[in-house]
């Protein structure tokens, strides 16, 4: 599948140890190689690149049964093909607007896919995609039985980069009243190439909740599509959050804005964030980027408003009540912020290799600092262990250096 990577070489093996213990490694090898997602160079490729992320968890949900459960800045690569953004003339008839196809794209797997590039003119090919999708050890096959040895984890993750209600392990509560974002109007070159989707999920106004549905008490909840697009936010956030343009002067990140990043008051920051209009300096953690990208604050808003709501609580005749809705929401937000900025300087500033520095102060708080993340890594051994936060290295440090050649060998130690 487009998007994702492909293993072509697996070998275990035992390896003996003294008092006759053994220790079982590892080796796989992966075909195509990326930057972390942190490498991202400008503010318009990494908003492509989670887009795209996201139409592959799409298609792994919905076409192969297939969930990642584990979606952060380590599970996301970026392929850097250095040519800048264009628009192109293609002999193809989905050039009729915008690079959108009026007909679904389907691919070798028979599932339809169509990533961003395509939709902004800028290939001729539905399935070029700059994202890569690795690092599945906590994925679940949703039609295949699990065997006592692999049993299902109820909640997986790496934090700051878990969905609320998976840090929660139940839906995030309802607060009454509360308004339900509007369905978003949908860009027309993604209509034109998923005419499917929108007919499933028409615009719609916002609307006002004065009290629970009545039967959702015996609903089952579990780790779903949502939840997984949900990271996408965070990862996006994340990014914003630590990034530094260049030739612009240094600015740190509020104490305040990195603890709800990074502590466990993570659902407050989608609240101030969707609350409404505020100024970022009043000390409600909103200070989320730098001056430079304050054009990008909307946008976030817009989709923080999406993910305030659980859909666990919304009617079951509700359309945003479907795992996919976010996702959908989400990437016709994306995509329409791209084009009516695609020229913006903001959009295609270089960022700096070194991340903004957390200010001065008291210690930055670890991934693993608060008692929720503490029970998380000790109760359940979700992912790998986090790494502490520091200013130093607020993009962290990858695991694996995933740039080096095509014949990386990826080397895990039992």
């Amino acid at each position: 599948m487009p998007g994702v990577v492909e293993m072509v070489y697996h070998h275990v093996f035992d390896l003996p140890l003294p008092l006759g213990d053994t220790r079982r490694k590892y080796f796989t090898g992966l075909r195509q190689f990326g930057k972390p997602f942190m490498s991202i160079p400008t503010l318009r490729q990494m908003l492509e690149t989670a887009y795209d992320v996201m139409e592959v968890l799409r298609n792994l949900r919905f076409e192969s049964q297939i969930l990642h459960r584990d979606i952060s800045k380590g599970s996301v690569l970026y392929i850097d093909d250095k040519s800048p953004p264009t628009t192109i003339a293609c002999s193809t008839p989905h050039a009729n607007f915008g690079g959108a196809s009026q007909a679904v794209t389907v691919t070798a797997t028979g599932s339809s896919l169509c990533f961003i590039k395509y939709l902004l003119n800028e290939s001729c090919d539905p399935c070029e995609t700059s994202a890569l999708l690795i690092d599945f050890n906590h994925g679940e096959h949703l039609t295949r039985k699990q065997s006592l040895e692999h049993k299902r984890t109820e909640r997986t993750g790496t934090p700051v980069f878990m969905a609320c209600a998976l840090q929660l392990r139940k839906p995030v509560p309802l607060h009454i009243p509360s308004i339900l974002a509007a369905v978003p109007h949908s860009p027309e070159p993604y209509t034109l190439a998923h005419p499917d989707r929108v007919a499933k999920f028409p615009s719609t106004p916002p609307r006002m909740l004065i009290n629970h549905p009545g039967d959702c008490n015996n609903r089952e909840w579990r780790h779903e599509l949502d939840h997984d697009t949900e990271s996408i936010w965070w990862l996006l956030l994340y990014w914003t959050v630590t990034v530094q343009p260049k030739g612009e002067p240094d600015e740190f990140i509020a104490h305040s804005t990195w603890s709800l990043l990074t502590g466990d008051r993570w659902d407050r920051l989608i609240r101030d964030l969707a609350s409404g209009p505020g100024e970022p300096d009043e000390g409600t953690g909103t200070d989320i980027h730098t001056l430079y990208y304050k054009p990008l604050r909307p946008l976030l808003v817009r989709l923080a408003e999406i993910l305030v709501i659980d859909r666990y609580w919304l009617e079951d005749s509700e359309t945003r009540n479907a795992p996919q809705y976010v996702s959908e929401a989400f990437q016709r937000l994306i995509l329409q912020f791209i084009l009516d900025n695609r020229k913006a300087d903001f959009m295609v500033r270089q960022v700096k290799e070194r991340p903004r520095r957390v200010e001065k102060g008291s210690q930055e708080p670890s991934h693993s600092a608060t008692a929720s993340q503490r029970r998380n890594a000790e109760e359940e051994h979700i992912t790998q262990p986090a790494k502490e936060v520091t200013e130093d290295s607020a993009h962290g440090g990858e695991d694996m250096d995933w740039s080096a050649n095509k014949g990386f060998i990826k080397s895990n130690n039992m």
